[in-house]
């Protein structure tokens, strides 16, 4: 959004209210069909008529026929705060960009030590429990987002989760979202907590001036928070002038800005679960099964009614029994052990039971057959395997033969993920580095200006992948390889191509694959301090081997020490090497 600085702050929170405006047209499309995944699918529903008093108005939960489908959310939330984000496994691992920063002495233990302060920083905050609420909302409208924000007064870091209702999205021209518009109400009383008397409306300011109190606890007020890349007027981002991105607080009501600030890195995390070419909103699993759950509803009203129907079958009644009201319950059905007196000469004195040819078992099978359907967008039965299996004890055969295609199925999610997270620890480590959070830096990073972090994936569901690929890949190479080594039993000058493979790289990357602690891996240099250490003592041994030998010789041989050793004798080798 190109925002002029010159206009004044009623005419800039009129622009913003515009641009609200238009980004609250283009959302209304998708509008109708986040709120059917919502009553098709999950517990609750969350309304998009973000009003006064909205988060008091209580639950709306949804009538339906069946409630599968929002246990099958529950196991993909649950599977992917287990398996992906999750305070008791290893997800990330941090390096730079460059590979000669990385080998100098020290750096890699001391990125395994903000590794931890991060880590600390996580578990002792609100971020595993936002987060969960983040990837919640991602599988049901196809986007979560995590507000990072630096808590200067305890110098912290916080995490704050915004429902997708209050949240309006805008991509720049790379199709990257970089514009975050967050319309909410907030009671006067806290909104002059956080910002001030000093910096609210002039309407706000008298209510809060009444002497009896009253007016601080009125009513909520509109609140806009508005943010995006500044760029002038020819659409060129003024990166060397300002902060990167433009924050706007706007009392909606009043057209006044209550704060101007800015970021130096994009303070949203939006977990995008996969985008739609063309679309500016993405799409979520609880979307691409609505076809499937309608249709799972009508076999699940089907199935109740053949089952009902079996229970209590419709009966015919001989017009002589219509006032018999003894054997009806209030239903109108015969009631359960009733006695029916009958005259055994007239046919039509005995209720007959109507049989209407419904299947059970065939409607069971459709619906079992549904509920498998919808059970794949949410990839259930893969989580559940990895519920009953311990990933760690399976070797590379199993993993790849049990979870390599459907871990595969899943990349565009886990990549999504991944970039979410990225923006998490980025943002986490640059608001923690500017309150010197962390330990010195060695001096090869100093030197190198900081160089750009690097930051890797590495949670349960990324290991999967990890290692089904590396399972095809060895078993492309490893054929070659034993080739290899049968020719050498016959010819082993053939075992010198063995030599173009840094079997040490090749442990180092198995190693760091599986999220091995980098203090747990020796630096270069002390890995040559052990092997010079090694070789000398290697050398030592090889020097009292000869000693020992030499001496043995000596002894065999002193009745002729007093001749002269003979050309090529071991005599002569010894007096050569000066040993005698």
């Amino acid at each position: 959004m190109i925002l002029d600085k010159e206009l004044s702050n009623k005419e800039k929170a009129k622009k913003l209210g515009e641009e609200l405006a238009r980004l609250k047209k283009e959302r209304s499309a998708f509008e109708g069909t986040w709120k059917e995944a919502q009553e098709l699918v999950t517990s609750t529903v969350l309304s998009f008529d973000v009003t006064e008093g909205s988060s008091t108005k209580g639950y709306n939960i949804p009538k339906r026929l069946t409630n599968r489908p929002a246990n099958y959310q529950e196991t993909l939330v649950a599977g992917l705060c287990g398996y992906a984000v999750n305070p008791n496994i290893v997800w990330m691992k941090l390096g730079l960009s460059d590979q000669d920063v990385m080998k100098a002495y020290g750096v890699k233990d001391w990125l395994e030590g903000v590794e931890l302060s991060e880590y600390e920083e996580f578990d002792n905050l609100n971020f595993y429990p936002e987060m969960k609420i983040v990837i919640e909302q991602a599988t049901t409208f196809g986007f979560g987002i995590l507000f990072i924000e630096e808590d200067i007064v305890n110098a912290q870091v916080r995490f704050r989760q915004i429902d997708a209702p209050e949240v309006f999205l805008d991509t720049n021209e790379y199709n990257e979202y970089e514009t975050v518009f967050r319309r909410f109400f907030m009671s006067v009383e806290n909104a002059v907590s956080r910002f001030g008397i000093e910096k609210m409306s002039q309407s706000i300011k008298e209510q809060w001036d009444i002497k009896d109190g009253t007016g601080r606890n009125i009513k909520e007020i509109e609140i806009l928070h508005a943010v995006f890349r500044r760029k002038n007027k020819k659409g060129v981002s003024e990166r060397n002038t300002e902060m990167p991105f433009a924050s706007f607080f706007v009392d909606m009501a009043n057209d006044h800005i209550i704060e101007e600030s800015g970021y130096d890195s994009f303070p949203y995390a939006i977990f995008v679960w996969d985008r739609i070419g063309g679309m500016k909103y993405p799409i979520s699993p609880a979307i691409k099964a609505i076809n499937d759950v309608k249709l799972l509803h009508k076999t699940e009203d089907t199935r109740l009614t053949v089952a009902q129907m079996s229970a209590k079958e419709p009966i015919a009644i001989p017009e002589s029994m219509r006032s018999a009201n003894h054997i009806f319950g209030s239903d109108g059905y015969i009631r359960p052990g009733a006695i029916i007196y009958y005259d055994k000469n007239q046919n039509d004195g005995v209720p007959t039971a109507l049989n209407m040819g419904g299947n059970y078992p065939i409607t069971l099978e459709i619906t079992q057959q549904q509920a498998a359907n919808i059970k794949d967008w949410f990839y259930v039965d893969f989580f559940l395997m990895l519920q009953q299996q311990n990933i760690h004890q399976m070797t590379a055969t199993a993993v790849q033969a049990l979870q390599g295609e459907k871990a595969a199925v899943m990349t565009n999610m886990i990549t999504n993920l991944k970039s979410a997270l990225q923006v998490v620890v980025k943002r986490s480590f640059d608001i923690m580095l500017k309150q010197s959070r962390f330990k010195d830096m060695p001096q090869a990073l100093v030197r190198a200006g900081g160089s750009r972090m690097k930051f890797t994936f590495s949670s349960v569901l990324s290991q999967i992948q990890q290692a089904a690929l590396r399972y095809q890949g060895a078993q492309a190479w490893l054929p070659t390889a034993q080739a290899v080594a049968q020719l050498g039993q016959a010819y082993p000058p053939a075992l010198d191509a063995l030599d173009r493979f840094d079997f040490d790289i090749l442990l180092q990357n198995e190693a760091r694959a599986s999220s091995m602690p980098e203090t747990a891996i020796r630096e270069d240099e002390d890995v040559k301090a052990i092997q010079a250490q090694r070789a000398q003592a290697q050398e030592a041994q090889n020097q009292m081997a000869m000693r020992q030998q030499a001496q043995a010789m000596l002894a065999q041989n002193y009745n002729k020490l007093n001749e002269p050793p003979k050309a090529g004798s071991p005599a002569e080798a010894l007096f050569s090497q000066g040993v005698a």
